[in-house]
């Protein structure tokens, strides 16, 4: 994921990072956007390069923008598969959902052995469309693919599961994930989650607590625990962490 091979970033995930680190990541794209107009100055017709800026305008949240240069790639070079899944991601981000499946079916058609493409759709019908299902079989087909690399495809099968009840699944499908990336913040709280359902509240804690060693300023983590803080009767501490969710954003609101 760099600049990023496509935006592999989820536009409406509820994790956050430290804002130092938010900075760096910001002037990354923000240099990843110039140089692909470098690129283009040089050849206005560079498919790659207009799928590189799109890529760019994608992680900086300019998804409109995003989708005119991806769809100039697509002008340029039809059949340059990476474009009409990162333009499927920027039409989920606007809501566009029906013409993102599209986008993201075209890609893969194009590409069938590309896992990103598989992985880009099942985590929007994960996240987004709710169509836990079809999830699944997205997911399977980007792990079978590529099942050693890639965290957040086994993240997004864990939530797919849990949706579905299956939650020892997929519980073992974050630990998978967790065991590819150690620090991946979002599998460790959605894991929390899971064990705090099934009532392994202080397993559940744990979890949660790691995810904020990783994101220390993690809004969605501080509802998640501040919530079963207070299921366990331990005020103050709930309501110490929602108010620092609350004072990161004050348009947070809690699950409770």
């Amino acid at each position: 994921m760099s600049a990023k091979e496509a935006s592999h970033i989820d536009p409406k995930s509820g994790l956050t990072i430290s804002k130092a680190a938010a900075f760096g990541r910001l002037e990354e794209f923000k240099h990843a956007l110039r140089s692909a107009e470098k690129a283009l100055e040089v050849d206005s017709n560079d498919a790659y390069a207009w799928y590189q800026k799109g890529a760019a305008l994608n992680n900086l949240n300019r998804y409109e923008e995003a989708i005119e240069s991806f769809n100039r790639a697509i002008e340029i070079q039809p059949g340059l598969a990476i474009a009409w899944y990162n333009k499927g991601s920027a039409l989920v981000a606007l809501g566009k959902y029906e013409e993102a499946i599209k986008s993201f079916d075209i890609g893969i058609t194009i590409n069938p052995n590309d896992p990103k493409g598989w992985y880009h759709k099942g985590a929007a019908l994960v996240n987004n469309i709710g169509n836990y299902k079809q999830a699944l079989e997205c997911l399977d087909k980007s792990i079978e693919i590529d099942p050693n690399t890639n965290p957040g495809a086994w993240t997004d099968r864990g939530a797919a599961l849990a949706n579905l009840g299956e939650y020892d699944e997929a519980i073992r499908n974050y630990n998978k994930a967790i065991e590819i990336a150690p620090d991946d913040a979002r599998a460790w709280a959605d894991k929390g989650a899971v064990l705090a359902k099934l009532g392994k509240y202080e397993e559940g804690l744990k979890d949660y607590d790691k995810a904020l060693q990783i994101c220390t300023t993690d809004i969605y983590t501080m509802n998640l625990k501040g919530a079963l803080l207070l299921k366990l009767k331990k005020y103050e501490e709930a309501l110490s962490c929602l108010d620092m969710a609350l004072e990161l954003n004050p348009r947070s609101y809690s699950i409770v």
